[in-house]
C-alpha cells in the first residue's frame, strides 16, 4: 500500500499508512532497502526531511547487507529530490554510494556528474566522469543533457576539444529526435569563443537568433563575436535589426553597451555611441549605483567626438570628483580634459 501511494503521487499519505500497520509487519518491513526508502521519499515529499533523512539513512545502511534494483532506485528518486530541494550534500551521498555499488547504473552516475557540476565543484565532477565504466559512459552518452553537463565540465576543466566532442554528438541526439537545440549552440558557440574560433562562433550564434530572435543569450553571443573579429560594420548594421525587447535587455550589460558604443564610432556614427552610455549611465544612477569609471570615460570620449561636444564638461565633473579612479584613469581623465579645452580653443579662434 505504501509503495502504491508513493508511486501514485499520494506520498503524503503514506506515513499515516505505517502508523496503522501492526508492530510485527513494521518491524518486518523495516528490514528492507526498498520500504525504507519509499518511505523516505514519502517523508521529503510531504515536508519532512528530517524524518525523510532518517529514513533514507538506514535505507543506505540496509542496502549494504542486501539490496535489491527497486531499492536502488526509491534512493535515487530520493536523491534526485534532494536536488530539487537544494540539499546537494544529502545527495551526493547517495549518489556517491550507489555508484560505488552499483557502477553499472547511469542514473546515478549521471546524478553525481550533476550534483558536483551544479555546487562549482569540477574537480570531482571530472573524476566521477573519468571514473564511469566504459559501459555505462556509453549508455549515459545516449542522453543529450548528460553529454551537455559533461561537455560543461571540460570547458572549466579548460578541455574544449573534449567539450566540442561531445556536444556535437548532443546536437545530433537532438536533432535525431526533433528536439530544441538552441542551448546546446550556444553551449558549443561559447566553446568556440573560448578557443577563440571566433568565426565559427558567430555562425553558430546567428543560427540561434534567426530561429529564436528573442534569445538574449545568443545576442549576447553574437555581439561579442562579432566584436572580436573586428567586423564593425557588420555589427552596427545587426544593431539596428535587433529586437527592441532585446536591446532594452542589454542595456544593462556594460559589456556589450561598450562593444556597441565602439562600432558606431568606428563607423563615423559618434551620437548614437554617446547617447547608449548615457543610457546605461542613467540605469545606475536610477539604483543609486555609480557608474564604472571606463563607462563614464568612453562616454567622455564619445560626447567629445559627437555633435554636442559640450556634454563632456559634465562627466568630467563627475570623474573628477571620484576617488576610486587608478593612475591610468586619471591620466586619461586628463587627456580628456586638454583634448576638450583644446577644441574649445579652436572653436574659438575666428
Amino acid at each position: 500500500l505504501t509503495r502504491t501511494q508513493v508511486t501514485r503521487g499520494r506520498a503524503r499519505h503514506a506515513p499515516g499508512t505505517v502508523q496503522r500497520m501492526p508492530a510485527p509487519v513494521r518491524a518486518q518491513l523495516d528490514t528492507r532497502a526498498d520500504y525504507l526508502a519509499q518511505m523516505s521519499l514519502a517523508l521529503m515529499a510531504s515536508g519532512q526531511p528530517k524524518e525523510g533523512e532518517g529514513f533514507l539513512l538506514r535505507a543506505m545502511d540496509v542496502a549494504d547487507r542486501k539490496d535489491t534494483e527497486e531499492a536502488l532506485g526509491a534512493r535515487l528518486q530520493v536523491a534526485d529530490l534532494l536536488m530539487k530541494q537544494g540539499d546537494v550534500r544529502l545527495a551526493v551521498s547517495v549518489y556517491q554510494k550507489a555508484t560505488a555499488t552499483h557502477p553499472d547504473s547511469v542514473i546515478a552516475w549521471q546524478g553525481l556528474v550533476g550534483a558536483y557540476a551544479s555546487t562549482g565543484d569540477q574537480a570531482r565532477a571530472l573524476d566521477a566522469i573519468r571514473t564511469m565504466p566504459r559501459t555505462a559512459f556509453d549508455a549515459a552518452a545516449k542522453n543529450a543533457g548528460f553529454l551537455e553537463a559533461a561537455a560543461a565540465v571540460y570547458v572549466a576543466d579548460g578541455q574544449c576539444r573534449q567539450a566540442e566532442g561531445l556536444l556535437t554528438r548532443a546536437l545530433s541526439l537532438h536533432t535525431a529526435g526533433r528536439e530544441p537545440t538552441d542551448s546546446t549552440e550556444l553551449q558549443l558557440a561559447d566553446v568556440w569563443m573560448r578557443q577563440g574560433r571566433y568565426d565559427k562562433a558567430r555562425d553558430g550564434y546567428r543560427t540561434v537568433i534567426t530561429r529564436s530572435t528573442q534569445s538574449i543569450d545568443g545576442w549576447r553571443g553574437y555581439v561579442n563575436a562579432l566584436h572580436q573579429l573586428g567586423d564593425r560594420q557588420t555589427l552596427v548594421a545587426e544593431a539596428r535589426r535587433m529586437p527592441e525587447a532585446i536591446r532594452t535587455k542589454l542595456g544593462a550589460d556594460i559589456g556589450v553597451l561598450m562593444m556597441l558604443a565602439s562600432a558606431y564610432s568606428s563607423a563615423g556614427e559618434h551620437d548614437e555611441p554617446a547617447r547608449l552610455l548615457r543610457d546605461a549611465r542613467s540605469r545606475y544612477r536610477a539604483k543609486g549605483q555609480p557608474p564604472p569609471a571606463d563607462l563614464d570615460l568612453q562616454l567622455a570620449w564619445a560626447t567629445l567626438a559627437s555633435t554636442k561636444p559640450d556634454g563632456v564638461s559634465e562627466v568630467l565633473a563627475s570623474l573628477r570628483d571620484r576617488s576610486d579612479l587608478s593612475q591610468s584613469q586619471r591620466t586619461a581623465v586628463a587627456v580628456i580634459r586638454t583634448t576638450s579645452l583644446l577644441r574649445r580653443g579652436e572653436a574659438d579662434e575666428p
